[in-house]
């Protein structure tokens, strides 16, 4: 049975219309109208407690299903949980649909319970629009008009995170009706129009001595625009760890030559988002005489570079076509591609001590095809950029804000809308911090997480002017005793621990034999002094194979 509620009726039925149909659902007394009628409809629902994990289950789910996805939470300091969520998928252009269930505006500030205003509550990462239940014939067709419009620019050309907020009177818990009503839905059209790249772009293109396209974030396929910009030698094409693109080795390799006097682009061409790699931003950011060219598909100005000169409104897939076939062939291009070969990093790799850029190595040479990387921020996706094994595999990261919150929820959330293995790798203060995403009751089978324990924020410890700080350990990088056994073993995940290469070889072969049978645990336990003489190692032979093969 549905409620006697129209307003969510008509949700429930333009979200079936517009082919959005995973939800992850938070309990609640306000919104559990709208998860009944979802349920009653056939909706595929993700049952999650805290909000925070919740959003970004659903910011995960959208990324492995490449879909707009829901989540619904009731009235209150509820809707503020999600918050942090929307603000990555904000900047990353996920469409992620922030349902919330509020009481009626009359209600507003008058200390009734889990009632605050939730008008605007996340902005400027999200737009609201706001619903109130009316039996008002003339409103109603007002709100199912607003309910369109929220549903039309979440499944936009340039997606992103859409606020629904729904007040919905008492009594709440009417299910009496035996179908929904159906909402009309309206029609929208996007023609895919787009303008020639202006003629002086070119020229500036064609006249540069080293033309660089440099890609940041970019979590859609552009294999086709890259191949031919590749196989035509127009620009030079460094794609980033997290770019979509296994040609990612190139801009690994340039962070650890940085300021090698041969290398200066005098002409950047940036699309995708942000950056893992912060030297060599910086490093562009000093160049001298340098022009950036900035492809952008929403309103937006990012001066990542310091050096804009100019920005292009359209969709970037088409503008790289576009400039594939009008650039000519570049010498210095086609001379940086042979020096920036994968070989030297492939080979960069030392004997090393027993650390977490040992660990990656190790599990890098297990894993193939069919397995898609979750990776936390800090120090976790900075190493991955020094292990060439990983080159050809999916890669995700938030990076959209940098937080170490939610990583291990996104990874949930991914796993959840795939049927591929996913391998999250974490530090230990990002685990600790979101270890709510483990309270699932629907944790899947093809999810494996390594922890790398170091006892602390291994990231702060690496930053210089903070070594002689009395305050570091403690209330910087957080220094701590604690193991996550006991944490996996509450919510039933299979635990697995390593502290040397012996115990490594017994058990990680095991540990990625899971995937796909039961969620799984590696917390690995290593030590500050050899994680930091194991990444001097490997730097140094980057830059010394680099050297040799000039």
């Amino acid at each position: 049975m549905y409620s006697s509620k129209r307003e969510v009726h008509a949700l429930v039925s333009l979200m079936s219309q517009y082919g959005i149909s995973e939800v992850v659902s938070c309990p609640g007394s306000r919104n559990a109208v709208i998860i009944n009628d979802m349920y009653e409809s056939g909706f595929h629902l993700h049952p999650v407690t805290d909000e925070r994990s919740a959003g970004f289950v659903a910011l995960g789910l959208a990324l492995a299903t490449c879909r707009p996805v829901a989540v619904c939470v009731t009235s209150g300091s509820a809707l503020l949980n999600v918050l942090p969520a929307v603000s990555e998928a904000y900047y990353r252009n996920i469409a992620l649909l922030v349902i919330s269930a509020d009481r009626p505006a009359r209600f507003i500030n008058t200390w009734d319970g889990q009632t605050i205003p939730q008008l605007n509550a996340l902005l400027p990462y999200a737009t609201t629009i706001s619903v109130e239940e009316s039996e008002n014939d003339k409103i109603y067709k007002w709100n199912e008009l607003k309910i369109n419009q929220a549903l039309s620019n979440l499944c936009g050309n340039c997606p992103g995170p859409v606020h629904l907020n729904i007040a919905i009177e008492e009594p709440l818990f009417d299910f009496t009706t035996q179908s929904i009503v159906p909402a009309q839905k309206v029609s929208t059209h996007r023609p895919q129009c787009y303008s020639p790249i202006p003629a002086e772009v070119i020229s500036q293109i064609e006249t540069a001595l080293l033309p660089v396209l440099f890609v940041g974030q970019y979590e859609r396929d552009a294999s086709t625009p890259y191949q031919a910009l590749e196989e035509n030698d127009t620009l030079l094409v460094l794609p980033e760890l997290l770019s979509s693109s296994s040609d990612w080795h190139r801009t690994s390799l340039l962070e650890q030559v940085v300021g090698c006097s041969e290398f200066h682009p005098d002409l950047i061409i940036h699309i995708g988002g942000n950056l893992v790699n912060k030297h060599l931003k910086n490093y562009f950011r000093q160049c001298r005489d340098l022009r950036v060219i900035r492809i952008e598909e929403k309103d937006f100005y990012p001066n990542t570079l310091h050096h804009l000169d100019s920005v292009i409104y359209a969709d970037v897939d088409s503008v790289l076509k576009q400039l594939s076939t009008l650039i000519r062939p570049n010498d210095n291009v086609k001379h940086w591609k042979s020096r920036l070969s994968l070989r030297t990093l492939q080979h960069a790799i030392p004997t090393l001590p027993f650390s977490d850029l040992y660990v990656m190595q190790q599990v890098a040479e297990r894993i193939q095809s069919g397995w898609v990387l979750q990776l936390a921020n800090s120090t976790t996706v900075r190493n991955a950029t020094l292990i060439s094994d990983f080159a050809g595999l999916p890669i995700y990261a938030n990076r959209g804000t940098n937080g170490i919150e939610g990583s291990l929820s996104t990874a949930v959330g991914y796993a959840l809308g795939t049927d591929d293995k996913v391998l999250a790798m974490t530090g230990d203060l990002s685990f600790f911090y979101d270890a709510n995403a483990l309270y699932n009751t629907e944790l899947p089978a093809n999810l494996s997480l390594i922890v790398f324990n170091n006892g602390g924020g291994q990231i702060f410890r690496r930053l210089p002017g903070l070594h002689g700080s009395q305050a570091l350990d403690k209330f910087i990088s957080a220094s701590h005793p604690f193991s996550a056994k006991g944490i996996a073993e509450t919510y039933d995940v299979k635990y697995f621990t390593c502290i040397n290469e012996d115990y490594l070889a017994n058990c990680l072969n095991e540990f990625l034999s899971c995937n796909g049978s039961y969620p799984a645990l590696l917390e690995v336990f290593t030590s500050t002094e050899n994680n930091e003489q194991a990444r001097k190692a490997v730097e140094k032979h980057i830059k010394s194979n680099y050297e040799n093969n000039i």
